[in-house]
Protein backbone atom coordinates (compact mmCIF):
# COMPACT_ATOMS: atom_id res chain seq x y z
CA UNK A 1 0.00 0.00 0.00
CA UNK A 2 1.00 3.71 -0.59
CA UNK A 3 -1.42 4.91 1.68
CA UNK A 4 -2.07 7.94 -0.65
CA UNK A 5 -3.79 9.19 -4.21
CA UNK A 6 -1.00 8.36 -6.66
CA UNK A 7 -2.62 8.82 -10.01
CA UNK A 8 -6.07 9.42 -8.66
CA UNK A 9 -7.50 13.10 -8.76
CA UNK A 10 -10.76 14.23 -7.41
CA UNK A 11 -13.32 16.76 -8.36
CA UNK A 12 -15.51 18.29 -5.37
CA UNK A 13 -18.34 20.83 -5.59
CA UNK A 14 -20.34 21.82 -2.35
CA UNK A 15 -18.33 21.75 1.13
CA UNK A 16 -15.88 18.61 2.44
CA UNK A 17 -13.27 16.80 0.18
CA UNK A 18 -11.53 13.58 -0.06
CA UNK A 19 -8.91 12.20 2.26
CA UNK A 20 -6.76 9.29 3.28
CA UNK A 21 -8.32 7.37 6.30
CA UNK A 22 -6.90 4.86 8.64
CA UNK A 23 -10.60 3.04 9.34
CA UNK A 24 -11.18 5.05 12.62
CA UNK A 25 -13.00 8.36 10.41
CA UNK A 26 -16.14 8.75 11.56
CA UNK A 27 -17.87 11.18 9.04
CA UNK A 28 -20.48 13.75 10.77
CA UNK A 29 -23.83 12.45 10.14
CA UNK A 30 -25.01 8.66 10.77
CA UNK A 31 -22.74 6.63 8.99
CA UNK A 32 -19.87 5.71 11.68
CA UNK A 33 -16.85 3.38 10.86
CA UNK A 34 -17.34 1.28 8.73
CA UNK A 35 -14.06 -1.91 8.57
CA UNK A 36 -13.08 -2.15 4.87
CA UNK A 37 -13.67 -4.70 2.61
CA UNK A 38 -9.74 -5.60 2.42
CA UNK A 39 -6.38 -4.12 3.42
CA UNK A 40 -5.83 -1.29 5.98
CA UNK A 41 -6.04 2.02 4.13
CA UNK A 42 -8.48 3.85 2.86
CA UNK A 43 -9.44 7.10 1.49
CA UNK A 44 -12.69 9.11 2.23
CA UNK A 45 -14.87 11.97 1.45
CA UNK A 46 -16.63 14.47 4.37
CA UNK A 47 -18.99 17.20 3.95
CA UNK A 48 -21.44 19.66 6.40
CA UNK A 49 -23.65 20.14 3.30
CA UNK A 50 -24.76 19.02 -0.63
CA UNK A 51 -22.04 18.27 -2.33
CA UNK A 52 -21.13 15.95 -5.38
CA UNK A 53 -17.59 14.36 -5.22
CA UNK A 54 -15.90 11.74 -7.53
CA UNK A 55 -12.40 10.52 -7.67
CA UNK A 56 -11.66 9.18 -10.91
CA UNK A 57 -8.39 7.64 -12.85
CA UNK A 58 -6.97 7.64 -16.44
CA UNK A 59 -6.28 4.23 -17.93
CA UNK A 60 -5.15 3.11 -20.79
CA UNK A 61 -6.31 -0.39 -21.80
CA UNK A 62 -3.85 -2.07 -24.52
CA UNK A 63 -4.56 -3.23 -27.21
CA UNK A 64 -3.63 -6.71 -27.31
CA UNK A 65 -6.45 -7.48 -25.29
CA UNK A 66 -9.63 -9.41 -26.00
CA UNK A 67 -11.52 -8.16 -23.36
CA UNK A 68 -11.34 -5.68 -20.04
CA UNK A 69 -13.48 -5.57 -17.14
CA UNK A 70 -13.86 -3.32 -14.66
CA UNK A 71 -14.20 -4.79 -10.58
CA UNK A 72 -14.77 -3.17 -7.52
CA UNK A 73 -16.51 -3.63 -4.50
CA UNK A 74 -18.74 -1.25 -2.39
CA UNK A 75 -21.02 -0.23 0.73
CA UNK A 76 -24.04 1.98 0.61
CA UNK A 77 -25.53 3.94 3.42
CA UNK A 78 -28.15 6.23 1.94
CA UNK A 79 -29.85 7.69 5.37
CA UNK A 80 -32.55 9.08 3.10
CA UNK A 81 -34.04 5.81 2.57
CA UNK A 82 -34.71 6.50 -1.14
CA UNK A 83 -32.42 6.72 -4.01
CA UNK A 84 -33.43 9.32 -6.76
CA UNK A 85 -31.45 9.41 -10.24
CA UNK A 86 -29.25 11.60 -10.00
CA UNK A 87 -29.50 13.59 -6.84
CA UNK A 88 -29.06 10.60 -4.00
CA UNK A 89 -26.92 8.31 -6.27
CA UNK A 90 -23.74 6.17 -6.35
CA UNK A 91 -22.96 5.77 -10.22
CA UNK A 92 -19.72 4.59 -12.04
CA UNK A 93 -18.67 6.01 -15.11
CA UNK A 94 -16.79 6.09 -17.84
CA UNK A 95 -15.65 9.73 -18.85
CA UNK A 96 -13.84 11.25 -21.79
CA UNK A 97 -10.09 12.20 -20.23
CA UNK A 98 -10.74 15.39 -22.68
CA UNK A 99 -13.60 17.30 -21.55
CA UNK A 100 -15.06 14.64 -18.99
CA UNK A 101 -18.12 13.93 -21.14
CA UNK A 102 -19.83 10.73 -20.24
CA UNK A 103 -19.13 7.52 -22.42
CA UNK A 104 -21.40 5.09 -21.18
CA UNK A 105 -22.20 4.25 -17.32
CA UNK A 106 -21.15 0.97 -15.94
CA UNK A 107 -23.44 1.27 -12.64
CA UNK A 108 -25.86 3.04 -11.00
CA UNK A 109 -28.21 3.20 -8.28
CA UNK A 110 -31.91 3.30 -8.97
CA UNK A 111 -35.25 4.19 -7.02
CA UNK A 112 -36.41 1.15 -5.55
CA UNK A 113 -33.00 0.07 -4.49
CA UNK A 114 -32.27 -0.92 -0.82
CA UNK A 115 -30.79 2.46 0.91
CA UNK A 116 -28.62 0.11 2.89
CA UNK A 117 -26.32 -2.31 1.07
CA UNK A 118 -23.13 -3.96 2.49
CA UNK A 119 -19.92 -4.77 0.72
CA UNK A 120 -20.75 -5.33 -2.48
CA UNK A 121 -18.59 -7.13 -5.73
CA UNK A 122 -19.41 -5.65 -8.47
CA UNK A 123 -17.84 -5.09 -12.33
CA UNK A 124 -18.55 -3.10 -15.51
CA UNK A 125 -17.33 -4.44 -19.59
CA UNK A 126 -14.38 -1.46 -20.60
CA UNK A 127 -14.54 -3.69 -23.77
CA UNK A 128 -15.51 -1.55 -26.11
CA UNK A 129 -12.67 1.42 -25.50
CA UNK A 130 -9.82 -1.19 -25.76
CA UNK A 131 -7.31 0.65 -27.25
CA UNK A 132 -8.03 3.42 -25.73
CA UNK A 133 -7.29 6.08 -22.62
CA UNK A 134 -10.55 6.61 -20.49
CA UNK A 135 -11.40 7.58 -17.71
CA UNK A 136 -13.08 5.80 -14.84
CA UNK A 137 -15.03 8.28 -12.34
CA UNK A 138 -16.69 6.80 -8.87
CA UNK A 139 -19.44 9.40 -8.00
CA UNK A 140 -21.52 10.12 -4.98
CA UNK A 141 -23.84 13.19 -5.87
CA UNK A 142 -26.25 13.44 -2.06
CA UNK A 143 -29.03 16.44 -2.81
CA UNK A 144 -31.66 14.85 -0.10
CA UNK A 145 -29.82 13.20 2.80
CA UNK A 146 -26.74 12.07 4.34
CA UNK A 147 -25.42 9.22 2.28
CA UNK A 148 -22.19 7.23 3.14
CA UNK A 149 -20.21 5.43 0.15
CA UNK A 150 -17.52 2.99 0.34
CA UNK A 151 -14.86 1.66 -2.36
CA UNK A 152 -12.49 -0.93 -2.02
CA UNK A 153 -10.31 -3.58 -3.96
CA UNK A 154 -10.68 -1.41 -7.76
CA UNK A 155 -9.11 -3.69 -10.47
CA UNK A 156 -9.47 -3.82 -13.92
CA UNK A 157 -9.29 -7.60 -15.41
CA UNK A 158 -8.77 -8.12 -19.27
CA UNK A 159 -7.64 -11.10 -21.34
CA UNK A 160 -4.72 -10.74 -23.79
CA UNK A 161 -5.03 -12.15 -27.51
CA UNK A 162 -4.36 -15.91 -27.81
CA UNK A 163 -4.41 -18.48 -30.75
CA UNK A 164 -7.65 -19.92 -30.90
CA UNK A 165 -5.60 -23.35 -29.86
CA UNK A 166 -4.22 -22.20 -27.10
CA UNK A 167 -7.19 -19.52 -24.88
CA UNK A 168 -5.46 -17.43 -22.72
CA UNK A 169 -6.80 -16.59 -18.64
CA UNK A 170 -7.18 -13.12 -17.66
CA UNK A 171 -4.13 -10.95 -16.05
CA UNK A 172 -5.42 -9.18 -12.78
CA UNK A 173 -4.20 -5.57 -12.55
CA UNK A 174 -4.74 -4.12 -9.56
CA UNK A 175 -6.08 -0.29 -9.40
CA UNK A 176 -6.40 -0.44 -5.80
CA UNK A 177 -5.14 -3.75 -4.73
CA UNK A 178 -5.57 -4.79 -1.08
CA UNK A 179 -3.26 -6.84 0.58
CA UNK A 180 -4.81 -10.35 0.60
CA UNK A 181 -4.84 -12.85 -2.24
CA UNK A 182 -6.60 -11.37 -5.63
CA UNK A 183 -9.97 -13.26 -5.67
CA UNK A 184 -10.85 -13.31 -8.80
CA UNK A 185 -10.78 -16.78 -10.91
CA UNK A 186 -11.27 -17.95 -14.38
CA UNK A 187 -12.26 -20.62 -16.56
CA UNK A 188 -11.06 -20.88 -20.55
CA UNK A 189 -12.56 -22.97 -22.76
CA UNK A 190 -11.81 -24.29 -26.44
CA UNK A 191 -13.59 -26.16 -29.28
CA UNK A 192 -17.13 -26.92 -29.79
CA UNK A 193 -20.05 -29.18 -27.15
CA UNK A 194 -20.77 -32.07 -28.97
CA UNK A 195 -23.16 -33.01 -25.76
CA UNK A 196 -22.49 -33.76 -22.22
CA UNK A 197 -22.16 -31.36 -19.25
CA UNK A 198 -19.64 -29.41 -17.34
CA UNK A 199 -19.50 -29.39 -13.65
CA UNK A 200 -17.71 -27.04 -11.23
CA UNK A 201 -17.89 -25.54 -8.32
CA UNK A 202 -17.69 -21.59 -7.29
CA UNK A 203 -16.94 -20.47 -3.49
CA UNK A 204 -17.51 -23.83 -3.04
CA UNK A 205 -20.91 -24.87 -4.04
CA UNK A 206 -21.31 -27.40 -6.56
CA UNK A 207 -23.27 -26.68 -9.71
CA UNK A 208 -23.46 -28.16 -13.34
CA UNK A 209 -24.55 -27.11 -16.86
CA UNK A 210 -25.51 -29.44 -19.98
CA UNK A 211 -24.29 -28.69 -22.92
CA UNK A 212 -25.79 -29.28 -26.92
CA UNK A 213 -24.44 -30.07 -29.89
CA UNK A 214 -23.28 -27.06 -31.73
CA UNK A 215 -22.68 -24.93 -28.74
CA UNK A 216 -19.29 -23.00 -29.26
CA UNK A 217 -17.21 -22.57 -25.92
CA UNK A 218 -17.96 -18.66 -25.70
CA UNK A 219 -22.46 -20.15 -25.29
CA UNK A 220 -20.58 -22.70 -22.66
CA UNK A 221 -18.63 -19.72 -20.80
CA UNK A 222 -22.02 -17.81 -20.74
CA UNK A 223 -24.20 -21.03 -19.23
CA UNK A 224 -21.60 -20.96 -16.55
CA UNK A 225 -21.82 -17.61 -16.35
CA UNK A 226 -25.70 -17.62 -15.97
CA UNK A 227 -25.16 -20.56 -13.74
CA UNK A 228 -23.21 -18.96 -11.28
CA UNK A 229 -25.19 -15.56 -10.86
CA UNK A 230 -28.56 -17.44 -11.00
CA UNK A 231 -27.48 -19.51 -7.71
CA UNK A 232 -25.31 -17.69 -5.86
CA UNK A 233 -25.36 -13.72 -6.51
CA UNK A 234 -27.55 -13.51 -3.45
CA UNK A 235 -24.25 -14.50 -1.51
CA UNK A 236 -22.09 -11.57 -3.26
CA UNK A 237 -20.52 -14.25 -5.78
CA UNK A 238 -21.00 -13.48 -9.43
CA UNK A 239 -19.61 -14.50 -12.93
CA UNK A 240 -19.42 -12.76 -16.16
CA UNK A 241 -18.44 -14.49 -19.74
CA UNK A 242 -16.85 -12.55 -22.18
CA UNK A 243 -15.66 -14.48 -25.03
CA UNK A 244 -14.55 -17.75 -23.79
CA UNK A 245 -13.83 -17.03 -20.84
CA UNK A 246 -15.68 -17.04 -17.56
CA UNK A 247 -14.21 -14.36 -14.19
CA UNK A 248 -15.44 -15.30 -11.18
CA UNK A 249 -15.15 -13.29 -7.84
CA UNK A 250 -14.53 -16.47 -6.18
CA UNK A 251 -12.71 -19.83 -6.27
CA UNK A 252 -13.51 -22.03 -9.20
CA UNK A 253 -12.55 -25.18 -8.08
CA UNK A 254 -13.56 -29.08 -9.41
CA UNK A 255 -13.90 -28.23 -13.08
CA UNK A 256 -14.72 -31.44 -14.69
CA UNK A 257 -15.76 -31.35 -18.64
CA UNK A 258 -18.07 -34.51 -19.96
CA UNK A 259 -18.09 -33.41 -23.68
CA UNK A 260 -16.01 -34.72 -25.80
CA UNK A 261 -16.10 -31.35 -27.64
CA UNK A 262 -15.05 -29.27 -25.21
CA UNK A 263 -12.07 -28.81 -23.50
CA UNK A 264 -10.19 -26.44 -20.86
CA UNK A 265 -8.07 -23.60 -22.54
CA UNK A 266 -4.35 -23.55 -21.96
CA UNK A 267 -3.02 -20.44 -20.01
CA UNK A 268 -0.62 -18.09 -21.84
CA UNK A 269 2.02 -15.71 -20.86
CA UNK A 270 -0.08 -12.48 -19.88
CA UNK A 271 -0.21 -9.16 -21.05
CA UNK A 272 -0.73 -5.92 -19.06
CA UNK A 273 -4.09 -4.50 -19.12
CA UNK A 274 -2.20 -0.67 -18.16
CA UNK A 275 0.64 0.67 -18.51
CA UNK A 276 3.01 0.78 -15.22
CA UNK A 277 2.75 4.18 -14.90
CA UNK A 278 -1.08 3.94 -14.20
CA UNK A 279 -0.84 1.06 -11.69
CA UNK A 280 -1.60 2.55 -8.27
CA UNK A 281 -1.17 0.09 -5.54
CA UNK A 282 -3.23 1.55 -2.59
CA UNK A 283 -4.28 -1.01 -0.60
CA UNK A 284 -8.12 -0.44 0.82
CA UNK A 285 -9.84 2.41 -0.75
CA UNK A 286 -12.41 3.91 1.18
CA UNK A 287 -14.98 6.55 -0.39
CA UNK A 288 -16.79 7.50 2.63
CA UNK A 289 -19.27 10.33 1.30
CA UNK A 290 -21.13 12.07 4.05
CA UNK A 291 -23.66 13.88 2.54
CA UNK A 292 -27.13 15.73 3.79
CA UNK A 293 -30.26 18.20 3.30
CA UNK A 294 -31.68 21.03 4.51
CA UNK A 295 -33.25 18.70 7.08
CA UNK A 296 -29.96 18.35 9.05
CA UNK A 297 -30.30 21.72 11.13
CA UNK A 298 -33.55 19.95 12.77
CA UNK A 299 -31.39 16.59 13.65
CA UNK A 300 -28.59 18.99 15.06
CA UNK A 301 -31.42 19.81 17.78
CA UNK A 302 -32.31 15.70 18.29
Amino acid sequence: ETGDFSGWQQINSGSGGIVIDDGSFDPPGDGGTVAPFAGGSSAATFQSGPGVHTLFLDVTLDEALLFATLHWADNLQNHAGTFVDPTQEWRVEVWDPADNSVRAQLFSTDPGDPPIQGWTERFGDLSPWIGQTIRIAFTQQDGLFFFNVRLDEVRIVGQPGASPASGAPPSSTPLIAGSGPDPISTAVFSGTAQGGSVGFAAGGVPLQVTTTAGQTAAEVAQALAAAINGALSAQGITATALGNTVTVNAAITGLVINDPGISQGAAAAPVPVLPSWSVVLLGSLLLASTLWRARESRRAGR
